[in-house]
């Protein structure tokens, strides 16, 4: 398809990643599940490919699902040569970004594991291991988009373009695997656009002498543009904002020992910006959003009156967590389906085809660090501590853990003691002499308590939507009005089905009340060790930030923090009336539906 080219943006920047970053490749003879990307050199990078992904996708939900034409169409096979149906290549390209790792920072790998729902142990077949590349890696995104003549005009492609460079800056996109399980978040900084008129005989003939013709754009005018372009990427978008403290140590166990510490607790580079190189106690996002499901999970099986079967559950865990909202809020294995086209009478898709496809969870969860950092060389001697006696090595380490200043006790500020790091011995009991049974003897080095911490979750009020079938739905209301002859009852039908999937939106949103309800009660421990006295939390406050239009519409307003100390009053989520409706109703179908099971 010939097209003539009116002007070319270009866009360089540097993508600084907030949270660890994992792009993967399927390189089944690396000895890691899910190794990272490399490019020809070896070196870690991310492919163009898995940068425009994202983008792509912001993009539609900015703009709506035909705005993202820039990003080219496959040509329609049965539309004959119809100049409308013909394909095209991507007007918006993206180079690869090789990694640059912070100085003194290597890959790191997290350990990952299913919890049976039965006997609360570990799954069967569900352990994994991930590399990912630590918070602070940088990232040269080197961006490109052409403006044709007939697909848009250079003042929308303007707009759009800084509305775009406007959501990196924010990093509001996010990169790679696990998006929603703490992993990919990314800033751009140091921001450059540039524009090159192509559209004049002058202006081509400069950029083929490699003549710079390029004007760049000021901040201001990119500030402006993107104000003008009406980008509702955010809409539907919350950060929910859990401030939290603990006595006891809370943290991830890590998959790497010591020559003489049996159990470490996962540390993660990067995430001190004053010093990118040190260490610090990291509480994965997918660790988080773990125990938040298996608690929505619980109050679900409790309002179904559900019996896990145990033998169905060791056989398929995955089927064992399936059930409704909650894999729509926390999502699940994604399935292929067929949206249906508004007013398209004939191509009507089967019940397989027109269910929704939940994969990606509408709610994300972030890392959250749950200590002080500490130096790399002060965690080498600590993790290399030896001596020729075992006990004097146990010692040595401790000694070394007592020489990491950063590990003291240093909150008595706040009158509540809670320790230095230490290495705690523990044996398991034989049950018969009531002694120490032989060779169970293990260490494990518990690092501070937290102090005044933060769990950050983003909810997206569209994405859960689209999980529950409601952009569905319409769509099949619309064609149904469209059809000819008229059939009001297609009409009646599409509109229920779009109600009762509204209301399943809404009990979703319920779920999540009810699970952050019980997690300021002190009903939810996380990390390693919960049912051990590790991993309980005091919940401060719960607020929300950044609400988008839609969001605070529904009830997420900035203003407004859930009362903790009243959580288990039912006005506590007075301003969530659609939620608490759609709680009701859900249940109340749900039950009917049920009941007329029993009696067929």
């Amino acid at each position: 398809m010939a097209q003539r080219l009116l002007a070319r943006f270009e866009v360089e920047a540097t993508l600084v990643a907030l949270l660890p970053v994992h792009v993967g490749n399927r390189d089944s003879e690396l000895t890691q599940d899910a190794p990272l990307a490399c490019n020809g050199r070896g070196e870690p990078y991310i492919p163009g490919t898995s940068l425009a992904g994202p983008i792509r996708a912001w993009w539609r939900d900015a703009f709506g699902d035909k705005a993202d034409l820039e990003f080219g169409r496959i040509e329609a096979r049965d539309k004959g040569r119809d100049p409308a149906s013909l394909g095209y290549a991507s007007l918006i390209s993206v180079a690869d970004a090789p990694a640059h790792l912070p100085a003194g920072l290597t890959t790191e790998l997290r350990d990952g594991v299913g919890i049976d729902r039965q006997s609360g142990a570990a799954a069967t077949s569900i352990k994994y291991d991930r590399q990912v590349l630590p918070a602070g890696t940088t990232f040269a995104l080197k961006l490109r988009f052409d403006v044709v003549e007939g697909l848009a005009t250079a003042d929308i492609a303007r707009q759009r373009l800084a509305a775009l460079v406007a959501a990196l800056q924010a990093g509001d996109i996010a990169f790679g695997a696990a998006k929603t399980r703490g992993l990919g978040r990314m800033q751009a900084k140091g921001v450059k656009v540039f524009e090159r008129q192509l559209a004049t005989r002058a202006g081509m003939l400069a950029r083929l002498r490699g003549n710079s013709n390029a004007a760049t754009i000021p901040d201001a005018q990119l500030t402006e543009w993107a104000a003008a372009a009406g980008a509702n990427a955010r809409d539907g978008r919350v950060d929910i904002v859990v401030s939290w403290q603990a006595t006891r140590p809370v943290f991830n166990k890590s998959g790497s020992i010591g020559l003489v510490i049996d159990g470490l607790p996962l540390l993660g580079g990067g995430f001190d910006a004053n010093t990118p190189t040190a260490l610090t106690p990291v509480l994965t996002g997918a660790s988080i959003k773990g125990a938040l499901r298996a608690h929505a999970e619980r109050i679900w099986r409790t309002m179904a009156g559900w019996k896990c079967d145990l033998e169905s559950a060791r056989s398929s865990f995955l089927a064992s967590i399936e059930m409704d909202l909650v894999s729509e809020l926390f999502g699940s294995v994604g399935k292929s389906g067929k949206t249906p086209k508004a007013g398209d009478c004939d191509d009507r898709p089967d019940d397989a085809e027109a269910r929704a496809a939940h994969g990606l969870g509408a709610l994300a969860v972030e890392d959250c660090v749950v200590g002080p950092a500490v130096a790399p060389g002060e965690w080498k001697r600590i993790v290399e501590a030896r001596a020729a006696d075992v006990d004097q090595a146990v010692i040595a380490a401790q000694a070394q853990v007592d020489a990491a200043t950063s590990w003291k006790d240093s909150n008595a500020r706040d009158g509540l003691k809670r320790g230095s790091a230490r290495i705690a011995n523990h044996v398991a009991i034989d049950r018969w002499t009531g002694g120490a049974a032989d060779a169970l003897l293990f260490n494990q080095l518990e690092p501070p308590a937290p102090h005044r911490r933060q769990f950050r979750l983003r909810l997206d009020l569209a994405r859960l939507g689209d999980a529950c079938g409601i952009g569905l739905a319409e769509a099949e209301r619309q064609k149904a009005a469209k059809c000819k002859p008229f059939d009001q009852a297609k009409v009646d039908a599409a509109e229920l089905a779009r109600d009762r999937a509204i209301q399943k939106r809404n009990a979703a949103v319920a779920l999540l009340m009810f699970a952050l309800r019980d997690l300021a009660l002190g009903h939810i421990a996380f990390g390693f060790g919960s049912t051990r006295g590790f991993g309980s939390i005091k919940v401060d406050s719960i607020a929300f930030e950044n609400p988008g239009a839609t969001a605070e519409e529904y009830g997420f307003t900035a203003d407004k923090a859930l009362p903790v100390e009243r959580l288990d009053d039912r006005t506590a989520f007075a301003s969530f009336t659609e939620a608490e409706k759609g709680w009701v109703g859900y249940w109340t179908a749900w039950r009917a539906n049920d009941t007329e099971k029993a009696k067929a």
